[in-house]
């Protein structure tokens, strides 16, 4: 089988998104920006899935495919478009703690719940991350110690997101660093800690209004749950992230 992929416009918002292939069995190649990468079963690769890029297979085989939103995956690691099509394969070791992590749940999905599963896509997706850490070019590639320090502060705001006294001073005390250096390893990722903090607040109010059926919550109520104090506010930043309010999100899904 030989598939190749044309450029186009993206016709839906989820579509544009990154693809991390983990191969079960047989054997899979992918071609994207003049790289190939070869996957032998339990390796993985990441693709642009709105870019170009052709895949080829000479026999049977299987493979686990994981969307990841594009601003999700660039709010945990800067510039993934430099890791498409590199083989994360076993001399990469925390290539394959990510692959068989992302295989052991998703055999247990429906076991899940939706509690559950964000907090292992989550998990997946700081994993991720750090696998890439091992492949991105020297060229502009962060230290491990600074790609490991960047995941461990991610950490500690996610741990505390809900907490609307959240604030760099107090992050930067509890991870034992200055607030300007933390600010100069975001600067790597094109954000700063608190635009980091604003848009995973907003992330998770999105994703607890989409699903207000199993939650049971107010607006106002994932607002305060998720460290927002002041709705006015709430509801400007929600509306210039999404391009619609909170209420009109609601009423939508």
């Amino acid at each position: 089988m030989s598939l190749q992929k044309q450029p186009r416009d993206i016709d839906r918002p989820d579509q544009d998104a990154y693809f991390v292939t983990v191969l079960l069995s047989g054997q899979y190649a992918l071609e994207q920006n003049g790289r190939t990468a070869t996957l032998n079963p339990g390796e993985m690769l990441l693709y642009d899935a709105t870019q170009p890029h052709r895949i080829r297979c000479s026999g049977d085989f299987s493979k686990l495919i994981f969307a990841v939103p594009r601003a999700m995956l660039r709010a945990r690691f800067s510039r993934p478009d430099l890791c498409t099509a590199i083989g994360l394969t076993q001399q990469h070791g925390a290539a394959m703690v990510a692959a068989d992590f992302l295989k052991s749940w998703s055999a247990r999905l429906p076991q899940l719940s939706e509690s559950v599963l964000h907090t292992v896509c989550d998990t997946s997706l700081d994993l991720l991350a750090l696998a890439l850490a091992e492949i991105r070019p020297n060229a502009i590639q962060s230290s491990r110690t600074q790609a490991v320090t960047l995941l461990e502060i991610k950490r500690h705001v996610e741990q505390r997101l809900a907490d609307p006294a959240l604030n760099a001073t107090g992050i930067a005390q509890a991870v034992g660093l200055s607030p300007r250096y933390i600010n100069a390893l975001f600067e790597q990722e094109q954000q700063s800690l608190m635009r980091y903090i604003l848009q995973r607040r907003l992330e998770r109010c999105h994703q607890a209004i989409t699903q207000r059926q199993t939650t049971g919550l107010t607006i106002s109520q994932i607002a305060f749950r998720w460290g927002f104090n002041d709705l006015s506010h709430f509801s400007r930043v929600f509306k210039k992230r999404y391009g619609v309010s909170p209420s009109e999100l609601k009423t939508a899904t």
